[in-house]
């Protein structure tokens, strides 16, 4: 029984609970790797009409094991402390700002700052993949780049001993 099957161009479903080949889902790289062991969480978007404790009761959880090169590992924690750096920095700027009617509109700047450019920055230089489904023990999870959804298939197979 296979643990990964490719879905479309950029999706793998996952058996929950896998160990990907030895390849970084970000860059591609076989070197230098190091092993991350994530929960995924998903539940449909809709639920969250209902609101954000009926989406966490009903989500849907699973492992899986990956493979990250070190130095993209490195860096991308380093995006992750930035971006609460920019948060925390940016709302505490806003309320000194907003206490004085001088600098409201600099508040006002900081606010939108503090909400932009740690998006920006998830959606660079964290995110490398999205979780578009979780269901019956099995993980949607959709590459950005194409061609690591097949690197990584493609190494799958040959350490199974097949070819695509």
């Amino acid at each position: 029984m296979q643990d990964l099957y490719p879905e479309g161009d950029k999706t793998l479903i996952i058996r929950g609970g896998a160990v990907l080949p030895p390849i970084c889902l970000a860059t591609g790289a076989s070197e230098n790797l190091i092993r991350v062991k994530r929960k995924e969480s998903w539940a449909p978007s809709w639920l969250l009409n209902f609101g954000a404790l009926i989406y966490m009761l009903v989500q849907k959880n699973e492992r899986i094991e990956y493979y990250l090169e070190q130095s993209f590992a490195n860096s991308r924690t380093g995006a992750i402390i930035l971006n609460w750096c920019i948060v925390v920095t940016a709302f505490v700027g806003a309320m000194f700002a907003f206490s004085s009617e001088t600098y409201a509109a600099v508040g006002g700047v900081l606010l939108l700052l503090g909400f932009i450019a740690p998006l920006v920055i998830y959606f660079v230089k964290i995110q490398f993949y999205t979780i578009t489904k979780i269901d019956r023990g099995y993980v949607w999870m959709k590459f950005r780049k194409p061609e690591l959804r097949d690197q990584v298939y493609n190494a799958y197979m040959l350490a199974r001993g097949g070819t695509r």
